[in-house]
Parts: C-alpha cells; structure tokens; sequence
C-alpha cells in the first residue's frame, strides 16, 4: 500500500497558468497515494472554474471565505485524509519524485519530520539559488534561534504531527511559516538532505522596508514568547536570556544594514541588557561590518 500524502495548496488570486502548473505538479507526483486539496480563500472567480480542465479524483477544491493563507491551510488541514501532509502554494510546483524522497528519509514511520532543498527560481521557474539545510535530529531550539533554512513546502509532516502542532496562527501576517514550524519541531525530530523537491518562484514586490522589519521584529517577539508559554520549564536561566535578547540582537544587525542607525542602537542596548555576552558579540560583530562597509566605500571613492 503507498502512502496517503495530503498537499494542502492555498489559493488567493492565482495565476491560471501557474496555478495549472502547480497542480498537475503534485497530480503528477509517484510513489505516494495523492490527495490534493486547493483551498480557494474566497476568490471572486472561483478557482473551480480555473481548474476545470483538470478532471482528477485525486483533486478537491474547498472553498472558504477570505481568511488568509494560515486560515486557508487550517481548512485544508481540517478535510485531509492522508497519514502525511505538504504545504504546496499554488504559484510554484513540486519536483516530480520528490514526495517520494520524503517518504524514504521517514522510512515510513511518523516519528521524524522528512525534509529536502528547495530551488529558488525567477517567475519563469529558472533557476537562480538553492536553499538547504544540514539540521539533524532534534530541531527545535536552532528553529527557536532561526537557524533552520528550510522552506515549509519542502518538508514532509506525520499527520500526527500535525494535530501535535495544531492549527496555523491565523492572527500573525508575517513569518507564519517559523512560528508554525517551531510548534511542529517540538514534537518530532528532523531528518533531511540537499535533494532539491520544491522549486519556489520568486515574483512580484512584497511589502518592504522600514515597516516591514518593525512588523517582523512584533512577531518574532511573539514567537519567543510563545515558546516559553509552551514550556515553562525553561524558564529562569542563561537559555532563556539568550532566546528573549535574539530578537533585539537580530533587528541591531538588520537596522543598521538598512541606515536606521538609532534604532539599531536602541535595539543592540536592549538585547545586550537581557543578554550582556550575545550583546557583546553582536556590537562586535556590527563594528566590523562597520569597517568593512566604510573600506568598501573608500575604496569607490578612488
């Protein structure tokens, strides 16, 4: 018997074209029992009519009011069947064999979270980088301190962990991949390699800058929290201080890459307060950047 993997493909104001692609991606994919579930998040045309060329009993169109991809992934979730589960966005496609793989690396058990690269590529699916991960075995305290560079989309989830983890934060608009995935880490361990099995296509302007990083600096915050909420037993010690500063620490270093010099100060006094050997080591490292960067200058000017 293959096993039952559920992709879960939100759908927000698709591409016919891509969506297209996306779909017959995992429609196509072998050595698993398939079930595709395009959640259409309350699209004014409907996404069964874009996909009605598609005739595959292995496809399901939910239909949802507008809620957002957490909301839209959480519907999936609900109505999936499969012993396993990928997250899939209708805008890129999966690398044939690749579901496969996945399966291999957990042996067929659910007691490990199965994970591979992902090729970066332009809008016309070129490729133009990869993104890869070496992390083995338990994953949750480098997730905490984003250290895993793994896409969601490329990673294979026991269902159970799934349940485990429970539903996408719906409330949070950025970086709910990582807080989503940190819940999902603290249940099963990790095992991957730098087989590419998601090609993800880079396209359009999201939101940037100034607000975006003040966004994100909110939610990473919450995400510390969140965990120590979760286990209060980690409370109290050097652990703690060092997860609670790393988000000032983080946003010193990006403010100041972005010309923001005060608040990268302010950010690197607060972290260096609940954390006086990481505020340390990041005020040093920001020097150097510093130098190097005035070097770089210097150096045009001549």
């Amino acid at each position: 018997m293959k096993a039952r993997v559920s992709f879960v493909m939100p759908a927000w104001r698709p591409r016919a074209q891509w969506l297209l692609a996306a779909v017959r991606s995992v429609l196509d994919e072998p050595g698993c029992d398939v079930e595709l579930l395009v959640v259409d998040d309350g699209n004014s045309e409907p996404v069964e009519n874009m996909l009605s060329c598609v005739e595959d009993k292995h496809l399901r169109v939910i239909r949802i009011e507008h809620g957002g991809q957490c909301a839209a992934r959480n519907a999936g979730i609900s109505e999936a069947t499969g012993t396993y589960v990928r997250f899939v966005d209708c805008d890129d496609v999966v690398v044939h064999g690749g579901t496969a793989h996945l399966l291999a690396l957990g042996e067929g058990g659910d007691e490990v979270i199965s994970y591979g690269a992902t090729e970066l590529c332009n809008e016309k699916l070129e490729p133009v980088g990869i993104l890869a991960c070496d992390i083995q075995g338990a994953a949750e305290v480098d997730c905490l301190f984003d250290r895993v560079r793994i896409q969601t989309q490329p990673i294979l989830f026991p269902r159970r962990v799934v349940d485990a983890a429970g539903p996408w934060d719906t409330s949070i608009d950025v970086m709910a991949d990582w807080e989503w995935q940190l819940r999902a880490f603290e249940h099963a361990p990790v095992r991957g390699d730098r087989q590419i099995v998601y090609r993800y296509r880079r396209h359009g302007e999201g939101i940037q800058g100034h607000a975006r990083n003040q966004e994100c600096e909110l939610v990473h915050r919450r995400i510390i929290a969140g965990y120590f909420e979760r286990h209060p037993e980690q409370l109290g010690g050097a652990f703690e201080r060092r997860a609670r500063a790393s988000p000032h620490l983080k946003y010193a270093r990006t403010y100041l890459r972005d010309g923001h010099l005060r608040l990268s100060a302010n950010r690197l006094v607060r972290g260096t307060l609940i954390d006086p050997r990481g505020g340390v080591t990041t005020a040093a490292a920001l020097v150097v950047r510093q130098a190097r960067r005035a070097s770089r200058l210097r150096g045009r000017k001549v």
